[in-house]
Order: structure tokens, then C-alpha cells, then sequence
């Protein structure tokens, strides 16, 4: 390895230390290449070298003395995850070209799939949280709550992000190719077969839980959010909805452009969020004059972070609805994706911290809601009621939608 080849894959790695962007919350794109930005890599002045000689050195004994033939893109892969890591920063991390084509794909709500929403139960296990229309896996029966234990024969458990997106590669696959699942419903054990085909994510349920209350959920800031939720208010203002209940349960964010638009739906002409980073540059947010105007009761969870915080502290500081459920994730710091254009990976880092309209800090200490209600399970239910969405199985949404009943029977 020659000298001038090490000065190059160093000044590769430390272009993370530099980072000294202004960004934006949560996901924003860098249209530049990130680190012909910086300018690092015809560095190769003495002062740059001195400050990087021990890596240099460290790197030229592992390729050359260790008794196995290293890698060197995966030294390089492991130096980069150390200084992510070292940061104590869950949500700084660096993504591998694939990883980011992976991370895409899934934002976007176009893929090759069977056509579900996952989520993880405390034992580890995944279960359907939604079932998309027309998709494989309604053809198929599948249903909300099951719970998928296996893919091709391969147990399917997950306990962090990443391994939920590692279990949902074994059910992703081929347009036209067959997955075999291994389902639990209630008591029940048995296989099910599923084409996979092209999905397109709808993130939006709606429909009126009788003539007055309309309710709407919304499952990520992703794909095409903005228009689901745009269809879903259509909705209830064509059925003469009277009330609203806007359900951000296990919403754990998304993007800001999106988060912006869907809460300015709902706001009159005020702040949705700020930003500021290291440096004390504030960045704002606002909603016009134009706003849906009905009684809303805003449903939250443990699960409900980020993106879909900043529209429940902007619901609740503008006094337009009541938050109900339980204390939100409580994450209030901003991300920014710099992306590596030579290869498709990305950067994602902690850039700022958000604020509320009223100028409050939720981070690690989330949103409490209005009216607090622990979620119950209704051990009496039906199992299979107990997905639908319905106020008599759900006592959180059973709590919204008689809050509501009063808040309409004082108008009238």
C-alpha cells in the first residue's frame, strides 16, 4: 500500500470530523457531493498529515502485520462506524450505498413486497399492523394482527430498527415470487403463501366512526403522506364530519417538508416548529391562514417521535386540539442525510434541535398529553375486533371519541 493510497483513504475518514454544515430537521438531502464539498481530498499538507499520522499508522501495521489478509474497505467501513459511534448518538450512523438504496425504497412506498406494515412486540416477534388495499397480502387473508413468526422456514424476531429492517428483507423479494409465512393468529399456527408484487404504501386510514366524528390515522411523513392525508380530509369534509380524531399512535416520524405541510393543514397562520443549531441560527416554520377548523383530539403514544411530535406540541401550544394517550418518545433533535454521490452512501447527523411554537424542548422528555389514558387491553374482545378500529376495543380511542361527544354537545 503505498503512501500516497493510505493518505487518501484517511482523508476519507476524517472528512466526518469536519462536518460544519447549517441543516435542516430531520431527513434533508445534500445535493452536492458532501466531501468534494469539504474539499478534503487533495489535502495532503504536512500539518494534516502530522494530525493524522497515528491512524496512518495504525492502518499501515493492520494491513500489513495482521496474521490474516485484511480488508480494506471494511477497515475503512469500521473506522467510519467508530466515529459515528463514538458520538453516543443513535441517530448519527453511516449507511453503505446499499443500505441507503434500501432506506429509499422503503421511505418512498414503492416496492416488491406483500403489502403490510410491521411492528415489533415487546417478546421480540413481528406483527401486521396494517394490511395494505389491494395488495398480496390482503388477497392472501392476512390480517391485522397477525403475528408473522417465520419467512421461508427462518424465525423472524427483531428488537432494534435495524434488525426489523434485516427480518422484513426475508419477506421482500422478487416481483412474482412466492414467500411462505408461518402465521399466529389468536391460537392459531399456520402457513399462508403470498405472491410478492409491486406496493405502493397508502400511510393513511380514514373513515367516520358514526355522523358526526370522522377519524384519520397517519403512519409516517414519508412517500406520499401530504396527498394521503389531502384524500382523507376530502373525506370527512364530503361525510360532514363535525370532529376529528387524528391518530399519530406508533407515527415514529419522517421528513420536515412533509411534517410542515400536513400540520399547516390544521393550523391557523402561526409557527410549527423552529430549529437551532450549535451556532444559535434559528430556522422557522409556519403555517397560513387557511386551517380544517373542527374539534380534534390528537391520539399519541410511546411511539409517537419526531416528526409526528412537532404536530402534537404544534396542536397543543396552538390550542386548536387536546392531545390524548400516553407521553410521546420524546426525540427533538434534527438529522440531515449527506450523501456520498460516488457510490450512494450517506451520512445521517445530528445537526440541531427543534423547538415548539411556544418555544419548548421535548427531547428525552416528549410530549404529555392533555388527557392521559395508559392503553388497556380488552381481554373480553373478540381477537379479531380487537384490530378494527373501533372504540369499544381501543380504550384511548374510546377516551378521544367521547371528549369529542362532549366538546360537540357544548356547541350546540
Amino acid at each position: 500500500m503505498s503512501r500516497k493510497t493510505i493518505t487518501i483513504c484517511i482523508a476519507i475518514v476524517t472528512a466526518f470530523l469536519l462536518v460544519l454544515f447549517t441543516a435542516d430537521i430531520t431527513l434533508r438531502l445534500s445535493e452536492d457531493n458532501t466531501a468534494k464539498a469539504f474539499g478534503l481530498w487533495s489535502n495532503t499538507s504536512s500539518a494534516y498529515e502530522e494530525r493524522y499520522t497515528r491512524l496512518d499508522q495504525v492502518y499501515s501495521i493492520l494491513t500489513e502485520r495482521y496474521y490474516k489478509e485484511v480488508d480494506e474497505e471494511t477497515l475503512l467501513l469500521g473506522a467510519i462506524n467508530g466515529m459515528t459511534a463514538s458520538l453516543d448518538d443513535p441517530y448519527t450512523m453511516y449507511f453503505t450505498g446499499e443500505e441507503m438504496r434500501e432506506l429509499n425504497t422503503t421511505r418512498s412506498g414503492e416496492y416488491v413486497g406483500i403489502g403490510v406494515m410491521v411492528r415489533i412486540l415487546d417478546d421480540g416477534y413481528i406483527y401486521i399492523a396494517r394490511v395494505f388495499g389491494n395488495s398480496p397480502a390482503q388477497e392472501a387473508g392476512l390480517r391485522k394482527g397477525d403475528i408473522i413468526m417465520a419467512s421461508d422456514g427462518l424465525e423472524l424476531k427483531a428488537y432494534t430498527s435495524s434488525e426489523l429492517t434485516e427480518a422484513v428483507s426475508h419477506i421482500k423479494g422478487l416481483e412474482n415470487s412466492y414467500v411462505n409465512l408461518t402465521i399466529k393468529r389468536g391460537e392459531e399456527l399456520f402457513d399462508c403463501s403470498v405472491m410478492r408484487a409491486a406496493v405502493v404504501q397508502n400511510r393513511t386510514e380514514y373513515l367516520m366512526l358514526d355522523d358526526k366524528i370522522a377519524y384519520v390515522s397517519l403512519s409516517e411523513f414519508f412517500g406520499t403522506a401530504v396527498q394521503d392525508v389531502k384524500n382523507a380530509l376530502d373525506y370527512i369534509k364530503e361525510n360532514d364530519a363535525q370532529a376529528l380524531i387524528f391518530d399519530l399512535r406508533n407515527n415514529t416520524g419522517g421528513l420536515l417538508d412533509q411534517c410542515v405541510d400536513i400540520t399547516d393543514m390544521f393550523l391557523p397562520e402561526s409557527v410549527i416548529v423552529y430549529t437551532q443549531d450549535r451556532s444559535g441560527e434559528k430556522v422557522y416554520y409556519y403555517s397560513d391562514a387557511s386551517s380544517l377548523d373542527l374539534p380534534m383530539a390528537v391520539l399519541v403514544n410511546g411511539n409517537t417521535a419526531s416528526a409526528s411530535e412537532i404536530f402534537a406540541a404544534a396542536v397543543q401550544d396552538t390550542g386548536v386540539g387536546t392531545i390524548v394517550g400516553t407521553t410521546t418518545f420524546g426525540k427533538g433533535i434534527v438529522q440531515t442525510i449527506y450523501p456520498f454521490n460516488e457510490d450512494g452512501a450517506a451520512l445521517q447527523l445530528t445537526t440541531s434541535q427543534y423547538y415548539t411554537p411556544s418555544g419548548r424542548t421535548i427531547h428525552k422528555t416528549g410530549v404529555t398529553p392533555d388527557v392521559e389514558v395508559e392503553y388497556q387491553q380488552n381481554e373480553t374482545a373478540d381477537p379479531a375486533s380487537v384490530f378494527e378500529i373501533l372504540p369499544e376495543t381501543d380504550n384511548q380511542l374510546k377516551a378521544a371519541y367521547e371528549y369529542l361527544l362532549v366538546e360537540l354537545n357544548k356547541a350546540e
